[in-house]
């Protein structure tokens, strides 16, 4: 398990676009849009794709993790968003190291899932292919959800998009959770192994002992 944060503490940096600095000591790299453009007008697909591909190129020795350029609450658009970025980015040459993960916002509803199935489908011929969930504050459904305050509501609907993507497109597909906090991964249960990475800002140094060896990460943070 990956878990990346903003200063690389854990041998995972995470970076907002269109942030000046892309070159990092690190074995892999985390590349998000900021929830800041996901809610509002969004990101030049253009220009993204560029941003991504540099970080991808600058940093050759690690795994490059990337967003697709994602809408928050707003189902057609996130998918039209992923689509685009898609369809641009077939004309390109598309570094090795890189991996998207395609956010599944509206991803419980049924007509929505079908095409995230479509695009992983159509991403995966390109690249190394994977999905986000939004794990901080959740829009799987029609009424967002708070993880913070509800994380068992969140873990389950977490683990119903794991098994959705496990069954019908391989056990290997890349789960990503965006934001996660403590409460909601220790929720997860024996789903937690299903997951290959996540990013939050929420880690303090570990206050015992006994809390360092049990850490997810290097023995002096936990999240």
């Amino acid at each position: 398990m990956i878990f990346c944060n903003r200063d690389n503490t854990h041998g995972c940096v995470k970076i907002l676009y269109p942030s000046r600095r892309v070159v990092f000591n690190a074995s892999y790299v985390f590349v998000d849009i900021g929830l800041g453009k996901a809610l509002g007008d969004g990101v030049d697909v253009v220009d993204y794709l560029n941003y991504v591909l540099h970080v991808a190129r600058s940093n050759p020795n690690a795994e490059v993790l990337a967003i697709a350029p994602d809408a928050w609450g707003d189902y057609p658009r996130n998918t039209w968003l992923a689509t685009e970025f898609y369809m641009k980015m077939r004309k390109r040459r598309v570094p090795s190291n890189l991996t998207m993960l395609i956010v599944v916002h509206g991803g419980l509803l049924d007509t929505y899932w079908m095409q995230y199935k479509i695009l992983y489908y159509n991403y995966n011929r390109l690249v190394t292919t994977g999905f986000a969930i939004p794990s901080r504050k959740m829009d799987l459904s029609h009424e967002a959800i708070d993880c913070n305050r509800k994380p068992l509501q969140c873990s389950a609907s977490i683990r119903a998009i794991i098994t959705k993507a496990r069954q019908e497109l391989g056990n290997n597909v890349l789960i990503h959770l965006l934001g996660a906090n403590k409460r909601t991964l220790m929720s997860l249960g024996e789903s937690l192994r299903h997951i290959y990475s996540f990013d939050s800002d929420a880690y303090r140094l570990a206050p015992s002992n006994k809390a360092k060896r049990e850490d997810l990460g290097d023995k002096r943070f936990m999240i």
